[in-house]
């Protein structure tokens, strides 16, 4: 899911606008009780609806100055932010029970080892010269 995530978003940046790529990442903040309520039948407090709504048009101002325009990309930004709402749900699930620092762990290794396997395809054949480290 975190790979899936971050694959659809940059996928999804490269043939979007950056405004919508930061509103409708940030969907995921709605999208999590909205699963948590559907699929998982969790009673959601209304305080927690609000708080999306103006979350979301909080977003909305900050990231629409100007026009709203439809992407191709804006697609892969909706996968994004679903696959972003299951890994909070699925990280919330898995804390509850496990070490986070293990789970931390694999995620990231997991993370790695998808983002190194799926280079041929994104054509990105060689590695950085330079780190940001």
């Amino acid at each position: 899911m975190f790979f899936a995530g971050f694959a659809f978003q940059t996928l999804g940046q490269s043939l979007s606008s950056v405004p919508n790529t930061a509103f409708i990442t940030t969907l995921n903040v709605l999208l999590v009780p909205l699963i948590e309520r559907i699929f998982l039948h969790r009673h959601i407090d209304k305080k927690v609806y609000l708080a999306c709504v103006l979350a979301l048009l909080g977003t909305a101002i900050l990231s629409f100055s100007e026009s709203i325009s439809l992407h191709l990309g804006d697609l892969y930004l909706l996968l994004c932010a679903l696959f972003f709402a299951l890994q909070i749900i699925f990280n919330e699930k898995c804390g509850k029970h496990n070490d986070v620092m293990s789970i931390t762990c694999i995620q990231l290794y997991t993370m790695g080892i998808l983002s190194f396997l799926f280079m041929p395809i994104t054509k990105q054949t060689y590695l950085p010269s330079q780190s940001w480290l």
